[in-house]
C-alpha cells in the first residue's frame, strides 16, 4: 500500500504566457495536461517496489523517474521541482 501526495512546480513557458494559452489547457483529444501527468505518475509508481521507495535515496530516485517520464511524454512541460506532500508506504 502506498499513499503518496505530491506537488509539481512547473516552469512557466514564455510562449504560452505571451499567447494567452487556453485556460483549461485541453488537448485536441479532450484530455487535459493534468490527466497526462496523473497517468504518468501512476505508471511510474506501479513500476516501483516498496523497498526501493523506502531506501535512503528512494524519494529522490522517484522524483527523477517522474521527471523523466513526464519529459518523455511531453517535452514542452518543464518541471522546476517536485515536492512530496504525503509519503506513506505500508509493506
Amino acid at each position: 500500500y502506498a499513499r503518496i501526495g505530491l506537488t509539481l512546480q512547473l516552469v512557466a513557458s514564455p510562449a504560452a504566457s505571451a499567447k494567452g494559452e487556453k485556460k483549461d489547457g485541453a488537448a485536441a483529444d479532450g484530455a487535459s495536461p493534468s490527466d497526462m501527468v496523473r497517468d504518468t505518475i501512476i505508471t511510474v509508481l506501479n513500476q516501483e517496489q516498496s523497498t526501493d521507495l523506502l531506501a535512503p535515496d528512494g524519494k529522490e530516485h522517484l522524483k527523477q523517474a517522474i521527471r523523466a517520464a513526464i519529459a518523455a511524454r511531453d517535452p514542452q512541460l518543464k518541471i522546476a521541482d517536485i515536492y512530496f506532500t504525503e509519503f506513506l508506504i505500508q509493506q
